[in-house]
């Protein structure tokens, strides 16, 4: 069952020691042995049109984008995955390293 959350995410990038923080309203819910959150971007993320999923997992989590930016980015710690970023200026591959993941759901 789909319910209403406030959903606070908190990231940093290995260049840049200040976190991105974004806390948006969005939907949770849980389906078989994952969590999910769901929200739409706003034109403060430069992504209007975008909703992200956030698929979250006992060893980390799936970043799912849709709209105006298609992507899906597994951050799994101490692993690199690879993922394609598809903006409407064109698309970039990306290799991410993550060496920390802390999920609260609460």
């Amino acid at each position: 069952m789909k319910k209403k959350a406030i959903i606070s995410l908190s990231s940093r990038q290995s260049d840049n020691e200040e976190p991105i923080e974004v806390v948006t309203p969005g939907n949770f819910y849980k389906k078989n042995d994952c969590y999910y959150a769901v929200y739409k971007e706003t034109q403060i993320s430069g992504m209007e049109g975008t909703t992200t999923t956030l698929k979250i997992k006992d060893d980390g989590l799936c970043l799912i984008r849709m709209g105006s930016t298609n992507a899906k980015m597994d951050f799994n710690r101490h692993q690199k995955n690879r993922s394609m970023y598809k903006t409407p200026y064109g698309v970039v591959e990306l290799e991410i390293k993550t060496n920390k993941i802390n999920i609260d759901i609460g």
